[in-house]
């Protein structure tokens, strides 16, 4: 978990509405972000909006999530024999490396990434067909112009601060890694392994096309499953766009369809909270 901008502790004290009042919470985050009005009180209006500086891209842009730095508690210590035969992955980072490497993969190892984000699934693909899997920092830099041309440079690379040269890009891309990979020869096997995979690759929104959902886990799961939803039904763009019946209902869909077309499966992530209204 990274620490807060320095530029955000002033309001920390100051932003306490959700301990009391989930609804004025709520209603806040709703007006502050997803739909600006300066119906806000302050100083939560202004938490929100130094917020929506650093972590929410321009309306204009689209996110891209080059890393991921998520923990990897989720993943079980013990892998599984001879290894997944479906992986439902999202396209963010790497997560997706330390996952089939924790659980182990064979060569009919099916790799479906899915995400909202048409960037981050383009980036991915440009990945997994182009690179050699050393310096990525390098082949980031040489590929970003051909990213920003398919979607007319309206991207927002969130981390902004590890693009900031090749060094960077490679310190934070180490950084994801180590957990899981000890050394780079560790981390090559996998990489070349893991390129003569079926991958396949799907714009989503989890919550907002259920059905669809539905559809591309009953299209691609066989065997042993692994789907990685990270916490999205708990986000805030979930949270604040979505009831929690609707984040519930789709979450029992997705989990009964994976359950449904799989012999065994790993969930990864976090079920709906109850936050807000239902």
């Amino acid at each position: 978990m990274r620490q807060w901008n320095a530029a955000l502790d002033r309001w920390r004290i100051a932003c306490r509405a959700y301990m009391s009042d989930l609804g004025g919470w709520r209603d806040a985050l709703l007006d502050g972000i997803v739909m600006p009005r300066p119906a806000a009180p302050a100083p939560l209006r202004d938490y929100l909006q130094a917020l929506a500086m650093r972590v929410v891209p321009a309306p204009d842009s689209r996110p891209v999530f080059v890393f991921n730095s998520e923990a990897d508690v989720d993943i079980p210590r013990a892998g599984v024999t001879p290894g997944l035969d479906t992986a439902f992955v999202l396209a963010s980072g790497f997560k997706s490396n330390r996952i089939l490497e924790s659980f182990g993969f064979h060569e009919q190892t099916t790799v479906v990434f899915y995400d909202y984000s048409a960037p981050a699934l383009a980036l991915k693909r440009l990945t997994v067909e182009e690179w050699d899997g050393a310096d990525f920092g390098a082949f980031f830099l040489r590929v970003r112009p051909r990213l920003e041309a398919m979607f007319d440079g309206r991207l927002t690379y969130m981390q902004a601060e590890a693009f900031k040269t090749e060094g960077t890009i490679n310190h934070e891309f180490q950084a994801e890694m180590r957990a899981v990979f000890a050394s780079f020869d560790h981390w090559i096997a996998h990489w070349r392994r893991f390129k003569q995979l079926t991958h396949r690759y799907v714009e989503i929104d989890l919550i907002a096309q259920p059905d669809e959902v539905v559809a591309m886990i009953g299209g691609a799961a066989r065997g042993v499953c692994a789907m990685w939803i990270s916490d999205m039904f708990n986000a805030p763009y979930a949270v604040s766009k979505f009831s929690w019946a609707r984040r519930g209902s789709a979450f029992t869909a997705l989990a009964g369809a994976l359950a449904q077309h799989s012999d065994a499966h790993f969930l990864l992530g976090g079920a709906p909270a109850f936050w807000g209204t239902a």
